[in-house]
């Protein structure tokens, strides 16, 4: 069975939508799917999605458009790495007790920035490639 579209969205935050800077294309979660959205076609074109089934809350795009990152919600959430062309999870990173609410990719695509939600009060700086908490 494949997805073929997606209907509304589980944006909480303004770290819930995400533009490609390059393509121009849109990225929102749905559940514990990541929609992607282009508003040139006027459609969804890919759907991501979470094999742990929590809510994803945030959303970010590397500044050349090739990852994209999100945060999962719940109890020892994860932060998600993806090719953002091919689709292929890169990264599952744990550091958080609880809800992840922002997530940050850095200019040169190597680190992840996470902040937790208030009560998880944890700002986590990762070297997503080789999974390591730097701070």
């Amino acid at each position: 069975m494949s997805l073929e579209r997606v209907i509304g969205n589980t944006a909480k935050g303004n770290g819930t939508f995400a533009v490609n800077p390059v393509t121009g294309d849109i990225a929102y979660p749905a559940g514990c799917v990541l929609v992607f959205f282009s508003p040139r076609r006027n459609r969804q074109t890919q759907f991501f999605s979470c094999q742990s089934g929590k809510p994803l809350t945030c959303v970010a795009f590397s500044p050349d458009g090739a990852l994209v990152c999100a945060g999962e919600g719940g109890r020892h959430p994860a932060v998600l790495v993806w090719d953002a062309n091919s689709g292929a999870l890169l990264a599952e990173l744990k550091g958080h007790s609880f809800s992840v609410r922002g997530v940050c990719l850095s200019g040169d695509g190597d680190r992840v920035a996470t902040v937790g939600s208030p009560g998880d009060a944890r700002v986590n700086l990762w070297e997503w490639r080789t999974g390591t908490l730097v701070a």
